[in-house]
């Protein structure tokens, strides 16, 4: 008999009298028995004698005591109240037995209630058995009791269902199903920001279900644990089509589980990314729903938006549907930001452990080469191009296992996508032969040390939402003021505590020029999404470093301050800095296209491109102190002033995680102004 777990982790054989053992042992097969009456075997059959009169009955109970608008059914249908009433985010339709089963909570119920009961079709006890049929397809849809376990349990609990209710008793694939993931429990991952691509550029959620526990029952980091992502079906598409489908909804997104090592190797290891593990404290109950939920959601969809409806908050929404007491989901319409969704479970008393950090390649790389010495160093550089390339004899044999270490994560740093291929390539056989070199020495190499600046718990950074103000004097002694604001999330003079440091990702923010003077608010720049990454070049790193920026924008700097146009600007270049990254100075090309209806630009068009390049230097003075010079020099050669140039410099400081006061500067060809901002983060 397979039947979800009861009792909470304080059942704990040791701790418990023999006889009160017995009594809850008792209590439990009891309550199995006849609450939860789910039982599988290696064979499906249907039970002929299934009283009508009984079902009728609870549907008229379960109406009456409007157990339709129960949270808990809402959740686990996911139903958001709407004003046109509820709706499901969930799209397809083979989620619902109900024809209005999508709108309407009560139909789904009632047609749930009557479909346990229904005699099973030939096709569904064929789905009820296989997981795949003979020629390799999906089987047909099973029997609602074996397509839908949550919810039979959560109406068990609520009518007292008994076995002789239920059409079918035996669901073979769902028995395979719960063997195969073994759940002992469950975490929040949160995978940390990724500017290369678009649906990542703010972090990603997933969850981890656990199958493994030590002595204590706390869960042991496994790499054969399973992840649960869930993520848009969006096949080879890419660009502004990839992006208009994404903000739309047009790409339906699924769950899907998958082998955690895999999500590892995707995101530690391919793209370079830290995870954070942050353990839900669930009861064996609700981890049993949690799985049993995710087999629910194979028959359904839902359209992904990737500023609302996306990974995150669908993570949320199952958990909700799981533990029903809590609120999670943010407003349908508010951006949903991975890193908040986390904040928001911690927030909850006692649902969130203490959470743990899987660190990237690169930041165990670093970690490795950060107390080698020169020697070490070159040698690990020679390994790069030679992995029979000789050790110095000078070295230990720790420490020559240690440039062996470093040589493979090296190789695979710089070829993920080759390392990450099924068939054999010369990277992977070069970083095999480092590998067997490795293996040779009998060595074990000490655990990695990371500095407490560098893996900052993202949840303790500064708020995703900023509003700003600042004020000061022009170059002729005039005051001005600005009114900044930015949906999300970090820029490189923001304080750094919890964020990567050298990624600067905003959505949405936008600055309103003030002249009290002449009693004039106007807007000076709206920028869609702005997106910049140094990458600090040295013998190891060899990547460029990058920056776009799409949005609207008075054309003051092109001598039209009544102008405003569209524009759109990127850059490469190259960056260098200290080790730790306190400091680090760059220089980049950029090319910059503008639309201005109001200003002539090339052959007569409003369009006006320019050339050049950009420069400065950010200086990490303390965790919340970040000073930043930057300069501009762009040359638009059908204008007629085709050069146009740009200085700007910020001192920061962070005032706890919900404020930050600085010094700006801007000087262009046609102002120049110095002030003092303030800063809120929510």
């Amino acid at each position: 008999m397979v039947s979800p777990p009861t009792g909470g982790y304080e059942a704990h054989p040791t701790r418990m009298g023999f006889f009160t053992l017995i009594f809850i042992s008792f209590q439990s097969m009891l309550r199995a028995i006849l609450t939860w009456l789910l039982c599988w075997s290696q064979l499906a059959h249907a039970n002929p004698n299934v009283p009508t009169t009984s079902i009728e009955s609870m549907v008229t109970q379960a109406i009456e005591s409007e157990l339709h608008l129960d949270p808990a059914w809402l959740k686990l249908l996911h139903y958001r109240k709407t004003p046109l009433g509820w709706r499901s985010t969930a799209d397809g339709l083979d989620f619902f037995l109900a024809d209005q089963g999508r709108v309407n909570p009560q139909a789904e119920l009632e047609a749930t209630l009557r479909g346990f009961a229904r005699s099973p079709t030939e096709e569904e006890l064929l789905g009820n058995a296989q997981r795949m049929t003979d020629e390799g397809e999906l089987p047909p849809l099973q029997h609602p009791v074996c397509r839908f376990p949550a919810r039979l349990v959560w109406l068990s609990q609520q009518l007292n269902l008994q076995p002789e209710h239920l059409a079918v008793t035996d669901c073979p694939k769902f028995a395979e199903y719960l063997a195969l993931m073994e759940p002992t429990g469950a975490s929040l991952v949160f995978s940390s920001y990724y500017v290369e691509n678009p649906a990542s550029t703010f972090g990603h959620t997933l969850l981890r279900i656990h199958r493994k526990v030590d002595a204590e029952g706390q869960p042991v980091p496994s790499l054969i644990d399973h992840g649960v992502n869930f993520g848009a079906v969006v096949g080879d598409e890419k660009g502004l089509r990839y992006l208009v489908k994404g903000m739309t909804g047009l790409y339906p997104g699924r769950f899907s589980r998958i082998g955690y090592y895999i999500k590892v190797r995707e995101y530690n290891d391919h793209d370079s990314r830290d995870l954070w593990n942050y353990p839900l404290n669930l009861t064996p109950e609700q981890v049993w729903m949690l799985v049993a939920h995710l087999w629910e959601l194979d028959n359904t969809w839902f359209a992904y938006f990737f500023r609302t409806e996306n990974c995150s908050y669908q993570i949320l929404s199952l958990i909700e549907a799981v533990v029903p007491e809590i609120d999670l989901l943010p407003n349908r319409l508010s951006a949903v930001v991975p890193i908040e969704t986390i904040i928001d479970a911690m927030n909850v008393d006692g649902f969130i452990g203490e959470p743990t950090m899987s660190p990237a390649l690169r930041r165990q790389f670093e970690a490795r080469i950060g107390t080698m010495d020169r020697e070490s160093r070159k040698a690990v550089a020679a390994l790069q191009k030679d992995a029979t390339a000789p050790l110095p004899d000078s070295l230990e044999k720790t420490a020559q296992a240690a440039v062996l270490d470093a040589a493979a994560d090296l190789i695979e740093i710089r070829f993920p996508n080759e390392i990450l291929l099924d068939e054999p390539t010369p990277e992977a056989e070069h970083r095999q032969q480092i590998l067997s070199r490795r293996a040779q020495m009998g060595v074990t190499s000490p655990p990695l040390r990371f500095s407490p600046a560098s893996v900052e718990d993202p949840t303790r950074g500064h708020g995703r939402h900023r509003f700003g103000l600042e004020g000061g004097l022009s170059v002729d002694g005039q005051p001005y003021g600005r009114i900044h604001y930015r949906a999300a999330l970090h820029d490189w003079a923001d304080p750094a505590l919890g964020y990567p440091e050298l990624e600067q990702i905003e959505f949405l923010p936008f600055t309103l020029w003030v002249d009290p003077a002449q009693n004039v608010l106007r807007l000076e720049q709206l920028s869609f999404l702005r997106t910049r990454s140094l990458q600090p070049f040295n013998r190891f790193h060899r990547r460029p470093s990058t920056t776009m920026d799409t949005g609207i924008e008075r054309a003051t700097n092109l001598g039209c301050n009544d102008c405003i146009g569209a524009y759109f600007q990127s850059g490469n270049g190259l960056a260098v800095g200290t080790p730790t990254h306190r400091w680090v100075g760059f220089i980049m090309g950029q090319t910059r296209l503008w639309a201005i209806p109001n200003l002539t630009g090339i052959a007569a068009t409003p369009l006006h491109l320019g050339v050049g390049t950009s420069t400065g230097f950010r200086v990490r003075i303390s965790k919340r102190i970040t000073a930043l010079v930057e300069a501009e020099v762009l040359y638009y050669p059908w204008q007629e002033h085709p050069w146009v140039w740009q200085g700007e410099g910020d001192l920061r400081w962070g005032i706890g995680s919900h404020m930050a006061m600085g010094v700006h500067g801007l000087t262009t060809p046609f102002q120049t102004n110095a002030g003092l901002q303030l800063f809120t983060y929510w």
